[in-house]
């Protein structure tokens, strides 16, 4: 059958086959533990193999049941990262820094004027805080730190 997308094979001796389907950053894998795709039409039998991670194996599943079912992989089954709001802030960070605002204008562009007006200077400098955090995160990665996310 031909595929709609990218396809990634890889045969591996003593451990089986494994099959990588993949558009953009998001991927399905399929571990292949006994004969080979190389043959010809096959079945797929999925072994759960425990219930460590039961949640993460059952979301493998429904991804790859929607993508049998649509021929495309489903994005809605690959929700944003945890870390994608502060990259998203960070990148708002870098981009008011460049254009000379002080850190209580880069809250405002973050958080709300609403919210910067009443916590600003108000009991708890948590606002302040994230803020500084941001911009700390923004300059480091900006001299540098960049090349640290290739190494990961």
């Amino acid at each position: 059958m031909a595929l709609p997308l990218p396809v990634t094979h890889l045969s591996i001796p003593s451990s089986g086959e494994q099959l990588l389907l993949s558009k953009g950053s998001r991927s399905i894998r399929l571990s292949i533990t006994k004969g080979t795709l190389l043959d010809g039409p096959v079945r797929l039998r999925y072994q759960l193999g425990g219930t460590d991670r039961l949640e993460l194996r059952l979301l493998a599943l429904r991804r790859l049941a929607g993508f049998l079912r649509n021929r495309r992989i489903p994005v809605a089954l690959y929700p944003v990262g945890a870390k994608a709001r502060r990259w998203m802030d960070i990148i708002a960070v870098l981009d008011a820094l460049a254009h000379g605002c002080p850190h209580r204008a880069i809250a405002q562009i973050l958080f709300s004027d609403r919210l910067v007006n009443r916590d600003w200077t108000g009991g708890s400098d948590y606002l302040r805080t994230r803020t500084h955090r941001l911009v700390c995160g923004a300059r480091k990665l900006a001299a540098g730190g960049y090349i640290d996310l290739v190494r990961r």
